[in-house]
């Protein structure tokens, strides 16, 4: 990803804590089925940030998904591997 890439991730968002039951439902699911869960918008703000980047925006569509819309942390020349960004 270059220095000025976007990062998109569509991804179902439950409240704080599970406040539908419909978000419960779904975040148990997960567990059982794929043994992950659904992530708060704090919870992925805190995966964007150990992995560089920034969260700049959460945007719900018509169905339960969301979009987050993330960049890379403003570190001239520094990736998040610790690799350096070439100038073009």
């Amino acid at each position: 990803m270059g220095p000025r890439g976007t990062l998109l991730v569509i991804e179902r968002l439950i409240g704080t804590p599970n406040e539908e039951h419909s978000d419960a439902f779904f975040d148990l699911t997960m567990l059982v089925a794929t043994g992950g869960s659904v992530r708060r918008r704090d919870e992925w703000a805190a995966i964007f940030t150990a992995g560089g980047f920034t969260l700049d925006s959460v945007t719900p569509t018509a169905s339960r998904f969301h979009v987050s819309k993330a960049t890379l942390r403003k570190s001239p020349g520094v990736m998040p591997s610790g690799g350096t960004l070439s100038s073009r």
